[in-house]
């Protein structure tokens, strides 16, 4: 509570409330049930050792154990941790019950895996993730810490992918399959916020998308500017076109006819795909060189930026701003190229790199508060 009693005496003296008010905010806040990083990383461990010591001990007598004994351990074991769970968020100790959740999240997983080995089902990795992502989506929207829901979302999107990548969709000779798949990725993960957005996810599930929207315009755009730095040119084909165009739709077109954007964020994220396809484009097509790409890049991060700002999501826009600096410094060194490597290259990269991270300490507030302003 030091940062709270830092912030009421501020206040006292900056005359917003009194003495009396203050200690009511304290009181207040300090009924507030806690929630320790420290424990909840503690217990999180504590379970993994736990269930690595019961993998080992069963993994050391597998092939003395029964298929049935192997099953019945199993549902056992899961419906164990489940009467835990359930008792936990009962009596509202959401630390231990976030960890039970992850700690079904696994066995629930090992246990698909389990049946899959007895009956010997002829299903692909992908099939299994995705039907434990289903299973396991009624837990993960209940927990109000991001880990779960951002292990779950990266399975769900990674395998969701990944069957793409199997189906006889792609199954064109002409098409860089993996390429594509990069390339739509960011798409795809902003179709999947979209859509958590609009049904009104839990607040893990949309932290969790939006830390994966960001991975995935980073693999994205770093795509983008590989291939705009020369290498071989891409092929997409029609059918890769057309999935880059139904996905851009499916985020175009709900944002559009929603009330929970206003007009403005609309036509940042409107934006956002539109540079996107374009920066593809020229990069498939090798239209675009390095600075091109860079430039593109920092367009697209800008208007990530402003559309966190507009929602007034400091932390998310400080690591765009982060970004943003990184990728200007990073600019700085390619323009140097050989004179980067002398020591007048090195020491004004160095100053220049600890000017970025001066400003972005001392005036990443002022920036976030004056880019809310103006996109209000």
């Amino acid at each position: 509570m030091a940062k709270l009693d830092k912030l009421l005496q501020d206040w006292i003296a900056q005359g917003f409330i009194n003495s009396e008010q203050a200690g009511k905010i304290h009181q207040y806040e300090s009924a507030k049930p806690k929630t320790s990083w420290f424990l909840y990383g503690t217990l999180t461990l504590g379970v993994s050792v736990l269930g690595m010591g019961i993998i080992s001990l069963i993994a050391a007598n597998w092939h003395q154990i029964g298929d049935y004994a192997k099953l019945f351990a199993a549902f056992s074991i899961l419906s164990v941790v489940a009467i835990f769970a359930f008792q936990a968020n009962k009596a509202s100790k959401r630390v231990i019950y976030d960890v039970l959740v992850l700690a079904l999240q696994a066995l629930s997983l090992a246990t698909i895996g389990l049946i899959s080995q007895i009956y010997h089902t002829d299903g692909e990795p992908y099939q299994a993730l995705l039907f434990w992502t289903l299973i396991t989506l009624p837990l993960v929207i209940t927990t109000e810490f991001t880990f779960a829901p951002f292990i779950w979302a990266g399975s769900f999107i990674g395998a969701s992918l990944w069957g793409l990548l199997e189906s006889k969709i792609l199954r064109v000779p002409e098409i860089d399959h993996a390429e594509l798949l990069l390339v739509i990725t960011p798409l795809f993960t902003a179709v999947l916020a979209i859509i958590a957005r609009l049904l009104r996810g839990s607040t893990g599930i949309m932290k969790a998308m939006h830390i994966w929207v960001m991975i995935g315009a980073l693999i994205g755009l770093s795509v983008v500017e590989f291939w705009s730095a020369g290498h071989p040119r891409l092929n997409f084909g029609q059918l890769g076109t057309s999935i880059i165009s139904v996905l851009s739709l499916m985020i175009v077109a709900p944002v559009a006819a929603s009330k929970l954007y206003s007009n403005l964020q609309k036509v940042l994220l409107t934006s956002l795909v539109i540079v996107y396809i374009i920066a593809v484009n020229m990069a498939a097509t090798r239209l675009s060189g390095d600075l091109l790409g860079a430039c593109f890049t920092l367009i697209e991060l800008g208007l990530l930026g402003a559309f966190y700002a507009s929602q007034k999501a400091r932390g998310r826009f400080n690591i765009v701003l982060m970004l943003m600096g990184l990728r200007f410094f990073v600019l700085f060194l390619q323009a140097l190229r050989g004179l980067a490597m002398t020591g007048f290259g090195l020491i004004l990269s160095g100053i220049i790199l600890i000017a970025l991270a001066s400003v972005w300490n001392k005036r990443r507030h002022q920036i976030a508060a004056w880019m809310e302003r103006i996109t209000q």
